[in-house]
C-alpha cells in the first residue's frame, strides 16, 4: 500500500522520524508511481533554490497583451449617483400625501389660535394681585383651587432685610398639618 503524497513530501523535505524515514525510503525504491511522485518533490525543491525565472520574456508578454485585450475602464462609483427605479404614480401619491399632511397641519394650527382667541375674549386677561404678608399665605394661596394661574412672586427691591423674628426650623408633617 503506497503512503500519501503529504507522507512522501514529509519524506522529501526531512520531516519524519527515524522509522518512518527507513520504510517510506524502502517503499520509495521498490514502487515506480512513488518514486515519480519523489523525484516531482524533487524538481520542485530544485526549481525553488534557483532564482531563475524560465521564459520570462515570454511570460511577461502574455501578460501584457492580455492587459491590453482586455481594456477594462473602471469609473468611480458614487453612492450619491445610484438610480432608484420608482414609478410616476408612487411619486404623485407621495406628493398628494404630504399635500394633505400639511394641509391638516395648517388647519389645525390655524383652529387653534382661533380656539385661544374664545377663551381670551370669555376670560379676558387681568391681572390678580393677592396680596400676602407672611410665607405661610404664600403657601396657603399655592395649595389652594383658586391658583391655577401664573404665580409672579415679586421680592423687595432693597437690598436691606430687616429681622423680624427668630428663624424656625419646620418640618413638612408640621407645615402640612392644616390639610
Amino acid at each position: 500500500m503506497c503512503p500519501d503524497k503529504e507522507l512522501i513530501s514529509a519524506y522529501h523535505d526531512h520531516e519524519t522520524d527515524a522509522r518512518w524515514t527507513m520504510d517510506i525510503k524502502a517503499h520509495i525504491e521498490g514502487c515506480e508511481k512513488c518514486s515519480i511522485e519523489n523525484s516531482k518533490f524533487e524538481s520542485i525543491s530544485s526549481f525553488l533554490q534557483t532564482n531563475e525565472v524560465p521564459c520570462e520574456g515570454q511570460i511577461k508578454s502574455r501578460i501584457y497583451n492580455a492587459i491590453e485585450r482586455r481594456q477594462t475602464v473602471i469609473t468611480p462609483g458614487s453612492i450619491w449617483r445610484k438610480h432608484f427605479d420608482v414609478s410616476f404614480s408612487a411619486i404623485i401619491s407621495a406628493a398628494a400625501v404630504v399635500t394633505v399632511i400639511c394641509a391638516a397641519l395648517i388647519i389645525g394650527l390655524m383652529r387653534f389660535g382661533q380656539g385661544a382667541a374664545v377663551v381670551e375674549e370669555i376670560y379676558p386677561e387681568s391681572e390678580i394681585v393677592v396680596q400676602v404678608l407672611s410665607l405661610e399665605d404664600v403657601a396657603a394661596y399655592l395649595l389652594s383651587d383658586d391658583s391655577a394661574f401664573d404665580v409672579l412672586i415679586t421680592i423687595p427691591s432693597s437690598d436691606a432685610f430687616s429681622v423680624t423674628g427668630e428663624p424656625q426650623l419646620i418640618r413638612e408633617a408640621d407645615y402640612r398639618r392644616g390639610e
